[in-house]
């Protein structure tokens, strides 16, 4: 099988661990892979990209997606790599990971796509405006890819279920969503999360809001709570103002890197609660393994959470920012709560099932189990 990702595969570091973990578990079920990164901008895409930085900020606006990586000459260049990849390999499927770039179409061998969801529905749904003209061409090659497609996977079931709607022939599936862990759990981390006054917050710069809130939640509990901490990984310091005591920015932290998985782990097996109460969306992934790593969690009640856990959840809660009842009192709540451990079993319960292993085991499903790859 053929594996085309838009970020090297043999890095954890690549795309949220998927690209790694995803190969990793077809290789355990013994699929032989052929690995391809796509190409990068290289000398055209680095002579273009100023003018076209130029003509997003006047002409497209500071919303809009677009941007090289989006444009019909990059897709025809990587077109032609997939291409010329396949000319000289012997393979029996291509899966690429993500839904705006494959082979020719119609391609010698069977295509499958993977990515969170597509171009119009992160546009359409939340961003929530209309495509702009060179969006809406990126679209229409983005659709045509999804419809020649055998098997196209969504991990989103909001997302698949607009795909559904808007691409009516395309045969996707919503298979449910993956775990980007590394390390795995241990149910004796219970007892020293129920020791332990440390909030953690994951989340790169566009969750910044996010970040202030519970920062600001923070400094309204440290007075009755004096044990409390709080860890924010990906973002580091410059990002704030004056922090109060006992919050401590991490800065991104590569999994790749032994000390600093180390640390990683370390924070998220100690976290007494995970915290993300940033709008429309508030670092998924991270929440997920927070919940596998036994840490309840608070967040912000968007559209594919609930969708997916539901309107209310037993392993924390949601943040929905109404007058009733503070974020600061929430969180004093689930940090007292009597049933704590109750609530982290039940956070581990409910993303057990999103395993990597799990979600390939599925994949092949729909695929075909008894094909043979190459």
């Amino acid at each position: 099988m053929l594996v085309v990702s838009t970020q090297d595969s043999t890095k954890l570091s690549s795309w949220s661990n998927v690209p790694f973990l995803f190969c990793k578990s077809l290789e355990e079920q013994s699929i032989d892979l052929r690995r391809v990164t796509l190409p990068t901008l290289g000398w055209i895409g680095a002579l273009v990209q100023w003018p076209l930085r130029l003509l997003k900020r006047i002409g497209l606006g500071h919303e809009s997606t677009w941007d090289y990586t989006r444009s019909a000459l990059y897709a025809w260049i990587v077109r032609r790599h997939i291409d010329q990849v396949l000319q000289h390999e012997a393979v029996d499927a291509v899966l690429v990971l993500s839904f705006s770039y494959g082979p020719s179409i119609p391609s010698k061998v069977p295509l499958y796509l993977f990515s969170d969801w597509s171009l119009s529905y992160a546009i359409e749904c939340q961003r929530l405006r209309k495509p702009n003209l060179l969006e809406r061409a990126s679209i229409c090659r983005e659709n045509r890819l999804i419809n020649s497609a055998s098997a196209v996977f969504v991990l989103f079931p909001l997302a698949e279920r607009f795909l559904k709607n808007s691409l009516p022939l395309a045969n996707t599936h919503y298979l449910g969503n993956v775990i980007n862990a590394v390390e795995q759990p241990d149910v004796d981390d219970i007892r020293l999360k129920q020791q332990s006054c440390a909030l953690l917050f994951i989340g790169k710069s566009h969750y910044l809001e996010g970040a202030l809130q519970l920062i600001d939640a923070y400094r309204q509990l440290k007075s009755t709570l004096p044990a409390l901490t709080l860890d924010i990984v990906g973002m580091g310091r410059e990002f704030f103002g004056d922090l109060p005591e006992g919050v401590v920015c991490h800065g991104y932290l590569d999994k790749g890197d032994p000390a600093q998985r180390a640390k990683y782990y370390g924070l998220l097996r100690n976290a007494r609660l995970f915290v993300n109460p940033n709008p429309k969306w508030a670092s998924f992934s991270a929440a997920l393994e927070a919940m596998y790593f036994y840490t309840p969690l608070v967040t912000s009640a968007y559209a594919e959470m609930e969708e997916t856990f539901g309107k209310s959840i037993s392993f924390g809660a949601y943040f929905r920012d109404v007058a009733e009842q503070s974020l600061a009192d929430l969180l004093r709540d689930l940090m007292l709560c009597a049933d704590y451990a109750h609530m982290a079993e039940s956070a581990h319960k409910a993303a057990d099932s999103f395993s990597w292993d799990a979600y390939v085991k599925r994949v092949l499903d729909v695929v075909g189990r008894g094909r043979k790859f190459d």
